[in-house]
């Protein structure tokens, strides 16, 4: 049974092997146009009339080869035409796209290099203003600290003494009208003592009359007697 087995899985591969996909070319030597045949056989109809290029060998048939084309259409060609080895037209054509594909990789690379160029200045001068904001930190902190500095000293500096309170005999003028009303007094005062002064003169100026006239009458008297 196991012989059975190991038998039909060889047949399928050699059969799938023999329906495997090959990419061959057709030549550029052909000196007429080449037509894909819908059936191996040259009096058939022509589906499409073949470019010298790669083509897919789906499988062979005597003369004939049933092959797939780049545009996906199917057909026979006779396999004289078809050869594995890549002929010039393709290799110029794949040049040419070779060249085509090196040129826009050379301008990509340009375009990266002067990007590069560019980041890289700008690296540069991020690393410059970084150092000269690194020196401006430094000059405030050294600012701040001298600050401090300043400022502690400044608080441990004796603060003034209170000025001495006032003596008890010391006449506060609290009041601003209390001068005007001390002068008022004053002159009333003055002026009851011009009054007493000169009730004062007048008693003692009849304090005086009376006693002249006392010892003038005695004298008058003592006259008498002589």
């Amino acid at each position: 049974m196991r012989w059975f087995v190991f038998i039909g899985v060889c047949l399928c591969l050699s059969v799938a092997a023999g329906y495997a996909e090959e990419t061959m070319y057709i030549h550029d030597s052909i000196s007429h146009e080449l037509g894909l045949r819908e059936e191996p056989d040259s009096s058939k109809k022509v589906i499409e009339i073949i470019e010298a290029g790669p083509v897919e060998v789906l499988k062979k048939e005597d003369k004939w080869s049933y092959i797939r084309l780049s545009t996906g259409k199917e057909g026979w060609v006779l396999s004289r035409y078809i050869r594995s080895k890549k002929p010039m037209s393709v290799e110029l054509k794949e040049m040419k796209e070779n060249r085509k594909k090196y040129e826009k990789f050379s301008e990509q690379t340009a375009a990266l290099n002067e990007e590069i160029k560019r980041l890289k200045a700008e690296n540069e001068k991020l690393a410059s203003e970084s150092v000269e904001k690194l020196k401006k930190i430094r000059e405030l902190s050294s600012s701040q600290a001298n600050m401090e500095k300043e400022l502690a000293e400044a608080q441990k500096v004796k603060p003034p003494e209170p000025a001495s309170p006032p003596l008890k005999n010391e006449v506060k003028n609290e009041d601003p009208n209390k001068p005007k009303a001390d002068l008022i007094e004053i002159f009333k005062n003055l002026e009851m003592n011009d009054m007493i002064k000169g009730a004062l003169i007048g008693v003692g100026i009849l304090l005086v009359g009376y006693l002249m006239g006392t010892i003038s009458r005695g004298s008058k008297r003592r006259l008498s007697y002589f």
